[in-house]
């Protein structure tokens, strides 16, 4: 199943982009009949480049992590890091695709109930033994109401036993209370260590996406003695000797703002095929610098600026991407004031999503790299069949994003007659990386008649802005987790906690439901467009781009496994040779 599952995805980018390395994609059923291999693919097997005798040293760029707590993991920094520093049950081997066994060494399904072998060599970094009582613990602590964590809805997605019911808890006030019924709702979900190496998860149907989100960092094991040591929530995770590490690397210095040290782990179980010694993550944001520091071999590898890609993109060093992922504005209902009341007006947010001209903005601000915003989910992610991925076979959602000029025009008129005041400027964040699209984004709008002032903001700024409701407009991305169209469909659903702008939808939930409640494909993926319908119709998530980049990375950089969908990228094979 998975290598047929490996070739479907294959096609589908391969049509995309010129080189890429995809992600297994869903073919239906769960089925035991392929097994994933349990032994690390070193992929040199047949490479004649030999590692280098010096210390094997990668330098890379990545922002300041905003948590590397498994359960509390969720921009691209934060899961690209604690992808390589902790493991799961599974992993994605060095072809970025294929299921590997990762911390298990066999998985027994027997109709909704996977029964989980974990190795019995494994330990963490102090040499504890890693245990089925880790996972328990992790994933129960993920789902934990009172921790919020940004992925708990996954759980729900899944369809584990009885998950809802834990991590939508309304949770009582008073402490004795809430303790008593959490610990309670905890002992009714579907995960179970039945002993030290025996992990029992019980589902109550069957999910495309189940085997791979357990090498998604949710899904990955925290050592209760050792977090509850550290203090918990609030203190897990939060320095280099405040986490435990069971992954190929471990951090042996954080400088919080400057850069992130990895070691290579030397208690890993497969530490024989890790051959990087270190790699060292400098926090750069100005995207001039990066491009200084690749050019004096400062750093192995960047992305390439949009205002370098004509300059870079024939190097023999650079490599063409497509990952999975949209990029949307993000409007807000719920925001304060005037600002407010036109963001909660629906012919407002309408001529705000048909006043841009998508095809321009692809080749004005990135040159041809990105795909126009045709929907919510990009080119690339399962369809429900085999030769077709899902926006292929719902090019009709385009409609609601066609560029007509002249209706926003007269749909803004009518949106100032309806609020009854003048349009204020609206504040727009953006990332630094952003801010070429984004002055041409403003530059469109100002001739519709609305004036955007931009703010970059890193990720903990973003986060703190989602979170508190304070923005008007925030220029917003969301990366596949998996390849199957509810890693984004899901996102939308009241109790998520995703949205953060207002958007809930009765509808929407119903919907929802009934793609949980079917088993015919067809009919799950006409569901789907439905969903996606609702949510486009509402124009608080306008799509912009589907993402599209130049990578530049050293030749002396060998076997780093790039993925398309979930964390970006895995350096346990990865080595350095020719420098």
């Amino acid at each position: 199943m998975m290598k047929s599952r490996n070739k479907r995805m294959m096609m589908i980018l391969a049509m995309f982009i010129a080189v890429m390395v995809g992600l297994a994609a869903c073919s239906g059923e769960e089925s035991t009949t392929s097994q994933p291999s349990n032994t690390s693919n070193t992929g040199n097997d047949n490479n004649s480049d030999e590692v280098s005798g010096d210390e094997q040293v990668l330098n890379l760029t990545a922002g300041e992590p905003t948590a590397l707590n498994p359960g509390q993991a969720n921009y691209s920094q934060d899961q690209l890091i604690t992808n390589n520093i902790q493991e799961g049950l599974m992993r994605k081997g060095l072809d970025g695709a294929t299921l590997e066994y990762g911390l298990a060494e066999s998985y027994e399904v027997d109709g909704f109930t996977y029964t989980f072998k974990i190795k019995e060599d494994v330990i963490w970094s102090n040499g504890d033994p890693i245990t089925a009582h880790d996972f328990e613990f992790a994933w129960k602590e993920a789902m934990d109401p009172r921790n919020a964590s940004p992925y708990s809805w996954l759980f729900e997605l899944i369809a584990l036993e009885n998950a809802a019911e834990l991590a939508y808890m309304e949770v009582p006030e008073d402490e004795s209370e809430a303790e008593t019924n959490i610990q309670a709702a905890k002992d009714a979900v579907g995960i179970k260590a039945l002993d030290d190496t025996t992990l029992q998860v019980t589902l109550t149907r069957q999910h495309p996406a189940f085997l791979e989100l357990t090498a998604f960092p949710t899904f990955f094991p925290v050592n209760q003695a050792f977090y509850e040591q550290v203090g918990g929530l609030d203190g897990y995770a939060t320095e280099a000797d405040t986490m435990l590490y069971s992954g190929p690397f471990a951090i042996s210095e954080w400088s919080h703002d400057e850069k992130i040290v990895l070691v290579k782990n030397d208690k890993y179980w497969d530490k024989d095929a890790v051959k990087l010694d270190k790699i060292v993550f400098s926090d750069v944001a100005d995207e001039n610098t990066q491009v200084q520091l690749y050019s004096s071999n400062g750093v192995d590898a960047i992305r390439v600026p949009n205002d370098y890609v004509d300059q870079y993109k024939d190097s023999e060093e650079a490599t063409q991407y497509a990952r999975i992922q949209t990029w949307w504005f993000v409007l807000n209902m719920e925001a304060d004031g005037v600002e407010g009341e036109f963001l909660r007006n629906e012919k407002f947010r309408e001529a705000m999503a048909i006043g841009v001209n998508r095809e321009e903005l692809v080749n004005v601000a990135f040159g041809g790299l990105h795909v126009p915003g045709t929907g919510l989910i990009p080119p690339g992610l399962a369809g429900a069949t085999p030769d077709q991925d899902y926006r292929s076979a719902n090019p009709e959602h385009t409609d609601f994003l066609a560029y007509d000029f002249e209706r926003a025009q007269q749909l803004l008129e009518e949106a100032k007659a309806e609020v009854g005041q003048d349009l204020p400027t609206l504040g727009l964040s953006i990332y630094e990386r952003q801010s070429k699209e984004a002055q041409y984004l403003q530059e469109q709008y100002r001739k519709l008649g609305v004036n955007l002032e931009i703010t970059v903001t890193d990720s903990k700024i973003r986060k703190s802005l989602f979170n508190s409701r304070d923005y008007h407009i925030i220029y917003a991305g969301w990366f596949a987790d998996y390849d199957e169209p509810s890693t984004y469909l899901d996102l939308f659903s009241s109790t998520s906690g995703f949205p953060k702008n207002g958007f809930a939808m009765d509808e929407y939930d119903a919907l929802l439901e009934q793609t949980q409640n079917t088993t015919d494909k067809e009919e799950k993926y006409k569901l789907y467009a439905e969903m996606e319908s609702l949510v486009l119709s509402n124009f608080s998530f306008i799509p912009m781009s589907h993402d599209g980049f130049y990578s530049l990375q050293k030749s002396y950089v060998k076997d780093v496994a790039v993925h398309s969908t979930g964390p970006s990228r895995t350096y346990k094979w990865a080595y350095i040779s020719g420098k």
